[in-house]
């Protein structure tokens, strides 16, 4: 596994073959997770959950709950029932 090291200028050089063919110039977003640091190519859509703060989340969360429920057909009973699971 390659180690990487910042420099005393501060730059931190990855090589080339770890960043799948990327061109000269490519931009990168950088992500922490956790323990983990995730490079991105710049502009990538990112999903929704990670992009929007947490009271967007729960404001899109509250709009989906609020959302009539599809028609739909109930299950009987007996398809509920531990014996109809396994047929």
């Amino acid at each position: 596994m390659p180690i990487l090291e910042v420099s005393d200028d501060g730059v931190l050089h990855v090589p080339g073959e770890l960043l799948a063919g990327a061109q000269p110039h490519a931009q990168f977003e950088l992500d922490v997770v956790g323990e983990i640091v995730v490079l991105r190519p710049a502009g990538a859509e990112r999903p929704f959950w990670r992009q929007a703060t947490p009271g967007e989340r729960a404001e899109a969360f509250e709009q989906w709950a609020s959302t009539p429920l599809p028609d739909a057909p109930d299950l009987p009973g007996e398809s509920l029932r531990r014996e109809g699971i396994y047929d």
